[in-house]
């Protein structure tokens, strides 16, 4: 899964600590859907603030993992809300939630991998 998610920074950022790797990964995995969601209603429903407010958050989400696209597609849909510019925003949501769909999958990935003690 190259680039979507460097193994080694991410532990370094968390000083060698994989339990907490796994702790973070199952965390982000069961919230992800809910995250994806409230951006997309708010893209649906061309709510600014909303977007802003629910992009941040899964840019935070996004971005101890490490993942330049999906945490770049996220600051891109808070900009957009932050500057109640959303003419482009279905565009970047779509590009997003394929980031994330990626980020999922290399998570998955490297939590089986942290499992098996590596």
């Amino acid at each position: 899964m190259n680039e979507v998610v460097n193994k080694s920074e991410v532990l370094s950022r968390l000083d060698g600590d994989a339990e907490l790797l796994r702790e973070l990964i199952d965390i982000f995995l069961a919230d992800s859907n809910s995250l994806l969601e409230h951006v997309s209603n708010a893209v649906t429903s061309q709510d600014p603030a909303g977007l802003e407010r629910a992009a941040h958050k899964l840019r935070g989400s996004v971005s101890i993992f490490g993942s330049r696209a999906a945490t770049q597609a996220a600051q891109e849909l808070e900009t957009m809300g932050h500057d109640s510019d959303l003419p482009h925003a279905k565009e970047v949501f779509a590009q997003l939630k394929n980031q994330i769909a990626e980020l999922e999958e290399a998570l998955g990935e490297l939590r089986q991998e942290t499992c098996s003690g590596s």
